[in-house]
């Protein structure tokens, strides 16, 4: 009987044993279906400081949202190629399937892999998709843009790219790149209102290796790093000959191709940006010397153009060659008007046409006289020409900003509400009215300018740069604040070369500013 009973039992035990095989076999069977996920670039192109939003889709049949985890990760160093290559240090960036972040990763020449691992709850099965984020050297062409939200107390800089300001712009719209000195150096913003800003390029023998932007406030004089908008240097260590107090700036620009000037504590100083980083005072031999403002005095951006300057109080006009920065001074022109300008009010000044040659140009400047009548003066320092034209009426009593074309005999002025052309033809200077509206009633005209791409007039020979823009000096930049919405614009106006006026299409808005301050054209 035990035998029997023993037999018994295996038979019960085979049994089981076979019934729990055939179960198992029927589970392996089952095919679990493919995670897909879509939605995700293998390959992005990014500048520093650009916000980045990825959007992933996630599907699998019989599951829903509520069935996976998401887990999103990034490299904090560029190099690594392979995905399943984990020896790299990495961030975690979201766990969401969709999420947004500003890029503050260094440039560099080769990738960070970003990856997107989904994970099945019920089978822990995973599924992995990444992407090759390379972060562009530099910020990225367009335009830079100095605000303020709190009345000056404290400054920003965006950067706006758009295809009117973007060489090979190929997205739709315009992309903003927000709030660059808290992005980059610590998250705060720059103390102060912003009253100057310029690119500037050291090019030791024209070789371009050293760009950088320069920034003037009502204190303080900065470099910011070309690349990252990081902060190199500030006020005296940024001088050979330094301002004996403080750093009050109002105006940096360049000129001659190779040359830098900057207004501060209403002197000049400039530096020869092919042999030097430095700036230095520049002399004016009349006592005192502290008479210049960015409404009397012009230059020419290209090869070999020069720096002129006029002083109201004595009525007198004084100019530099580019190739003399660091060697002389400011020397005066010997003009001899029908009239006496001394004591005159400046109303604006920016530089004329250049000639054939591309050395020599017209300054213009738009100035009224102690008799009260306003006039249009051109000065040829170089070769000691002048022209004058007396104006009359358009609201010649409301001027708020001054701009001049180097490249058509046309000037503008603007007041809070109108903008006007004087074209200089046969040997008279007609104003036109410029028909410009805002989008809102209650934006006011701060400031118009003649817009130039960042690269003009630092290389040595523009006719052969590769990446000019169909804009480069083909319109014109009008700036409105509105005081009820703290919001400032910047109007993208293409301008006729023979008339002056705004043609029927337009290049844009930049928007989402507050009051602006200053505006420069970034570095490709």
């Amino acid at each position: 009987m035990k035998h029997s009973s023993f037999a018994i039992m295996l038979v019960i035990l085979s049994v089981c044993a076979l019934s729990c095989y055939k179960d198992l076999s029927k589970e392996r069977e089952t095919v679990i279906p493919d995670i897909v996920i879509t939605g995700i670039e293998p390959v992005i192109h990014v500048s520093y400081g650009q916000t980045v939003q990825i959007d992933a889709h996630v599907s699998q049949i019989g599951r829903t949202d509520d069935d996976f985890d998401y887990l999103w990760e990034m490299d904090r160093v560029a190099g690594r190629t392979v995905v399943n290559t984990y020896d790299y240090d990495r961030v975690e960036m979201s766990r969401t399937t969709s999420f947004t972040f500003e890029v503050t990763n260094s440039p560099s020449t080769v990738p960070y892999m970003i990856t997107f691992q989904v994970t099945d709850k019920k089978t822990g099965v995973k599924a992995i998709a990444s992407c090759a984020m390379y972060v562009e050297s530099a910020l990225g062409e367009g335009l830079f843009v100095a605000h303020s939200r709190d009345g000056g107390q404290t400054s920003e800089v965006d950067l706006a790219a758009s295809e009117a300001l973007t060489y090979g712009f190929s997205a739709s719209g315009i992309r903003y790149t927000r709030d660059l000195v808290a992005l980059a150096n610590g998250g705060e913003p720059l103390q102060g209102r912003i009253n100057a800003m310029s690119q500037f390029v050291a090019t030791r023998s024209a070789s371009f290796d050293d760009p950088q932007y320069l920034i003037g406030t009502d204190d303080h004089f900065y470099s910011f790093d070309n690349l990252t908008f990081k902060l190199r240097d500030s006020d005296k260590g940024l001088f050979n000959t330094s301002p004996s107090t403080g750093f009050r700036t109002t105006l940096i620009a360049p000129f001659a191709s190779y040359c830098l000037f900057a207004i501060i504590n209403k002197d000049i100083y400039a530096c020869s940006t092919i042999i030097d980083y430095s700036f230095s005072k520049v002399q004016y031999p009349p006592t005192p010397s502290s008479i210049f403002d960015e409404k009397n005095v012009s230059w020419g951006v290209q090869d070999q153009c020069d720096l002129t300057v006029f002083d109201p109080g004595r009525g007198m006009f004084s100019y530099m060659l580019g190739w003399r920065t660091g060697q002389s001074g400011l020397g005066a022109i010997g003009t001899n008007f029908p009239f006496s300008l001394e004591g005159s009010k400046a109303l604006g000044a920016g530089g004329g046409k250049v000639n054939s040659s591309g050395h020599t140009q017209f300054h213009n400047f738009l100035v009224q006289a102690p008799s009260g009548q306003y006039y249009l003066l051109r000065i040829d320092g170089r070769n000691n020409v002048y022209e004058y034209y007396l104006l009359e009426g358009n609201d010649l009593d409301k001027v708020v900003s001054f701009a001049s074309c180097d490249n058509a005999d046309i000037c503008y002025y603007a007041t809070s509400t109108d903008i006007y052309a004087i074209l200089i033809t046969s040997g008279q200077a007609i104003i036109r009215h410029v028909a410009f509206s805002p989008q809102s009633s209650g934006e006011k005209i701060t400031r118009i300018v003649h817009y130039k791409q960042g690269w003009y007039g630092v290389a040595r020979n523009d006719a052969s740069y590769e990446f000019q823009n169909r804009t480069n000096r083909l319109q014109i930049l009008v700036i409105t604040y509105n005081e009820s919405t703290g919001e400032g614009k910047i109007y993208l106006r293409p301008f006729n070369l023979s008339t002056g006026l705004f043609t029927v299409l337009d290049n844009g808005v930049l928007t989402g500013f507050g009051e602006i301050s200053a505006v420069c054209p970034s570095l490709r």
